[in-house]
């Protein structure tokens, strides 16, 4: 009966009501040591409950939950034109220094506005920012682009907005243009972001990069940070993280990286997303998508396919094939474990000898289930008091599958809360890659997502996968019934 049926969840008014989502933080944002203690309180109760009640006489032992054996990397020093050595909760102050590609430029960019001032007055930011980072901003191509209607005297509704958009920039006298910059209040920009992206990137084989922080008052560090974010969709190298010892030194110990996620929104095709490096460096990306009918199901059908496609974009860029493919997918429950051997797994390693040029050199393949949403939970001990854990832990015993091989890795370092860690676990490994190599791997890779300087919480190429998937989700329409 409807009406005996309570809604649950977080309204949109309580998420904007900061009183409430600051009251709300203080019981689900707990401390290390303010957790433990409640833990530790409900073991002692447990241990003290009376024979009767605890028929079996079990205890909790408290001090099970500790490990020593765990490890703990530094983060690694980002190599900008010159060297930067991170913070210690990983973040780093690149987007003050050079960056790595010298005589960078935007080339043929052009710039799409609604007010000509916010286009002056951002023109004016970047012509500034542009030069502590060593990037060449030349002239762009200036668009406006006209959302009101002259005869309602009403701004025009979003389909318009998209449309009137799209088809300025669809112009033929844009086509040689490689990036739109494009500035929008938020408001508006909201409304047609997924759509004008995508068909930016879809229609026209264009990049976008939108913008919608202009003030009065000039941040030189936010623009600075939109010059980089531009540079790298058009392929800049803007900074490097180091190679792990004994990794793609040569053909044969070649690593191609692959981060691959699947999007469900409701009453739209699910869609897989894979994203590839295609240099040694990780600096370069191939992104391969696919949509696919089994609506709401985790398995991803068309992988096999889209990790070709990524192999032979990787021979291409380098004439060579990877050695060994380190496959990196996003969470999926381990009841599936034996569907996705059989459903991705197996076609993949299909896939990879079936196309091989040479059959003698097929690429090997570490298949491993990144696992963000779990219930564990790790803690540091300095001088007696427990704090989250600096970047870099890996847990790799004690809680750990000893059948298998799995760890669980806290890559960035919390302040708020208790950090919740990210689960790896490897259901394939035909390489001869070393565990430490494999942890090392997975910790620097965090760094490498270029829309933040710092550590991210998995992979840069399982993030990336993860937005290309939203967003090509978001932007198609929805199935009828």
């Amino acid at each position: 009966m409807p009406e005996l049926l309570k809604p649950t969840g977080l309204t949109n008014e309580i998420r904007k009501d900061h009183n409430a989502m600051r009251a709300i933080a203080g019981h689900t944002q707990v401390k290390p040591d303010k957790r433990e203690e409640a833990q530790r309180g409900l073991a002692d109760d447990m241990n003290k409950l009376p024979a009767g009640v605890n028929n079996l006489g079990l205890k909790i032992d408290t001090e099970s939950n500790v490990i020593t054996d765990a490890l703990n990397f530094t983060p690694p020093t980002i190599q900008w034109r010159e060297s930067v050595q991170p913070r210690d909760d990983g973040t780093f102050i690149g987007a003050r220094a050079k960056i790595y590609q010298k005589e960078a430029t935007l080339g043929n960019w052009a710039i799409v506005y609604e007010k000509v001032e916010d286009a002056k007055a951002a023109l004016a930011c970047m012509n500034k920012a542009c030069k502590s980072i060593d990037v060449k901003v030349p002239d762009p191509v200036k668009i406006a682009v006209k959302l009101f209607n002259d005869q309602t005297k009403k701004p025009l509704n979003r389909g318009e907005k998209i449309k009137a958009i799209t088809d300025k920039l669809s112009k033929k006298e844009y086509e040689n243009v490689s990036i739109f910059f494009i500035i929008l209040e938020k408001r508006v920009a909201d409304q047609v972001y997924d759509n004008v992206k995508d068909h930016c990137q879809k229609v026209l084989g264009k990049q976008s990069q939108f913008f919608s922080n202009m003030t009065k008052k000039e941040d030189l560090s936010v623009m600075t940070n939109v010059i980089l974010g531009m540079a790298v969709k058009l392929g800049i190298n803007i900074y490097q993280i180091p190679k792990v010892p004994g990794m793609n030194t040569n053909k044969k110990d070649s690593v191609m990286l692959v981060g691959a996620d699947i999007c469900h929104l409701n009453g739209r095709d699910s869609v897989v997303s894979v994203i590839a490096t295609s240099n040694s460096t990780y600096t370069t990306y191939y992104s391969a998508s696919a949509f696919t009918n089994h609506r709401g199901d985790d398995l991803m059908f068309a992988v096999a396919n889209l990790v070709q496609r990524c192999r032979a974009n990787y021979v291409k860029q380098n004439g060579h094939e990877p050695g060994t493919i380190i496959f990196y997918r996003d969470g999926i429950g381990m009841g599936s474990y034996d569907e996705v051997k059989a459903k991705e797994i197996a076609p993949i390693l299909q896939e990879l000898t079936s196309k091989a040029a040479n059959p003698e050199v097929v690429p090997k393949l570490t298949y491993i289930i990144v696992n963000k949403r779990i219930n564990d939970r790790f803690y540091t001990e300095v001088r007696g008091e427990l704090k989250n854990p600096e970047g870099g832990l890996i847990i790799k015993s004690a809680v750990t599958n000893p059948m298998g091989f799995d760890f669980f890795m806290v890559a960035q370092k919390v302040q708020m809360g208790t950090a919740t860690p990210t689960h790896y676990e490897c259901l394939y490994n035909d390489s001869t890659l070393s565990s430490d190599q494999l942890y090392i791997q997975s910790y620097y890779s965090c760094f490498n997502y270029f829309n933040w300087r710092g550590p991210v919480k998995v992979p840069a190429v399982v993030q990336y996968a993860h937005k290309q998937a939203e967003l090509l989700a978001r932007s198609t329409p929805r199935r009828k019934n």
